[in-house]
């Protein structure tokens, strides 16, 4: 079955997709640039054992089925100030006049309240609830329009998403999600990594060293509206991955007490 990686930015996909890439061929991974995989054809994509990037769930109708499809989802607002500081942490030369990203523009000119309070759309598109937008899909979200769905219908069929995964993890819990994607993959766990960090990126070239400052409550809660639905499907996947290792230590328990009595 082909793997397929949803990295949602900023929430440990870029470590967490080169532990998988390293278990595969290099010419049988594939790592599409965003809204590039819904282009490609059946045929194409069947050559490729890991298929990993910001991929939306209505992308993936191509990938031959059932695919084993993993994610990491990390608390909202913590994503999107990171997110906020990667891009500031780019160098104009760089990130601006070579990458041509607005991103990045936005964040080198404004400061972190004015960035969420004055973005345009298509910026604060990566922050507002970003991990149901990739979820739910193109057919049910436009870009300056919105869900064309209510919220309550975008969280159920987000929560419907997450349980036909193979393995949904958390950010905040990256080791031990890592090590839960790969045993339920059937692939041996590597050494774990923290690549694109900011910290290390201050040393790279494009990149510059920035002094980040703690966010005021007010912009705590402006980002807390701008993510609602997000850290419901953060909850949701927190809950339901505590529930997975009950059931788990529940079997064991049941397996060791079976032995007990055999003996």
């Amino acid at each position: 079955m082909t793997v397929v990686f949803l990295h949602v930015p900023k929430s440990g996909g870029t470590s967490l997709a080169n532990m998988l890439a390293s278990h595969f061929a290099p010419e049988r991974v594939y790592h599409p640039e965003p809204r590039e995989l819904g282009s490609r054809s059946a045929a194409e994509l069947s050559g490729y054992d890991l298929i990993y990037g910001h991929c939306a769930w209505s992308e993936l109708g191509q990938v031959a089925q059932p695919a084993r499809i993993v994610s990491l989802l990390r608390e909202p607002v913590g994503r999107a100030l990171s997110l906020y500081w990667y891009w500031r942490a780019h160098t104009w030369e760089y990130g601006v006049e070579e990458l041509g990203s607005r991103g990045v523009q936005f964040a080198k000119t404004l400061d972190p309240e004015t960035f969420f309070a004055e973005a345009p759309p298509d910026v604060l598109g990566t922050v507002e609830n970003a991990a149901a937008r990739q979820l739910v899909g193109a057919e049910y979200w436009r870009m300056n329009v919105g869900f064309n769905i209510p919220d309550r219908e975008v969280i159920r069929i987000c929560r419907s998403r997450i349980d036909a995964m193979t393995f949904c993890g958390l950010t905040e819990a990256f080791d031990a999600s890592a090590t839960a994607i790969f045993r339920r993959l059937g692939l041996t766990a590597t050494a774990s990594r923290k690549d694109n960090t900011l910290t290390g990126q201050a040393l790279a070239p494009g990149f510059e060293a920035v002094r980040r400052t703690s966010p005021s409550q007010a912009l705590l809660a402006r980002l807390g509206d701008l993510t609602a639905l997000d850290a419901e499907l953060h909850r949701y996947v927190r809950r339901r991955w505590r529930m997975r290792w009950a059931e788990a230590a529940h079997m064991l328990r049941l397996r060791q007490n079976f032995r007990a009595v055999g003996r």
